[in-house]
């Protein structure tokens, strides 16, 4: 049984303190080699030829782009590598300065980490 009382609070919390694959990557989040690590692990359950078709990065070439739920910059550095206008949102300041860190690392876009307070949301979709 799943508990619905889980509050906001406590998923940002968890977030925060266990950034994305950080359990399964044994280097320090935010280095080359983590990101590297992760490269590598969600290149082997998601390949390239996939990841194009589901993402299309080339066909948002120059477009100004959000990823909302940035985790650590995965996503967003495919899109990065087609438009300078990324922007990356998460509920955590750390996904945040994963995300931004990752740029350093080798994304060419300039990204606007904005964190979100508000528990309420539209509908997003593409």
């Amino acid at each position: 049984m799943t508990d619905r009382n889980v509050t906001i609070e406590q998923v940002r919390d968890f977030w925060e303190a266990n950034p994305l694959s950080s359990s399964a990557i044994p280097h320090a989040p935010g280095t080359a080699e983590y990101f590297e690590a992760h490269n590598r692990m969600r290149e082997a359950i998601e390949p390239s030829d996939l990841q194009a078709c589901v993402y299309e990065p080339e066909q948002h070439r120059n477009e100004q782009v959000l990823d909302v739920g940035c985790g650590n910059g995965y996503v967003t550095a495919k899109y990065a590598s087609f438009s300078p206008y990324v922007t990356a949102v998460d509920l955590t300041d750390r996904a945040v300065d994963l995300t931004r860190r990752r740029r350093v690392v080798g994304t060419r876009a300039r990204l606007r980490g904005i964190t979100y307070g508000d528990t309420s949301a539209g509908t997003a979709y593409r």
